[in-house]
């Protein structure tokens, strides 16, 4: 398990996926947690306006709401607390 997600004492779902095939395989393995419960997901972008686009067509499709906590905030800010809080 991700030393991360072991910290924090959460599930981590680790799949391999192609460059060529990653949005179908990216789905398949975020519909299997549908039925577990999961509703949505976090996502740690902070500025990529093209991969914030994906993301919330991707989780629409899928039906799951996109949680963006760190959108537009400042990078440096956001490592500062990171290393202010114990990783």
């Amino acid at each position: 398990m991700n030393q991360a997600a072991k910290a924090i004492n959460i599930p981590l779902l680790q799949r391999e996926t192609t460059s060529n095939g990653y949005e179908q395989e990216f789905k398949e393995a975020v519909k299997s947690l549908i039925p577990k419960g999961v509703e949505g997901m976090i996502f740690g972008d902070v500025y990529l306006q093209e991969h914030r686009d994906w993301v919330d067509r991707v989780c629409k499709e899928l039906g799951i709401e996109a949680i963006q906590p760190l959108w537009g905030r400042n990078p440096e800010k956001i490592l500062l607390e990171f290393i202010d809080a114990g990783f």
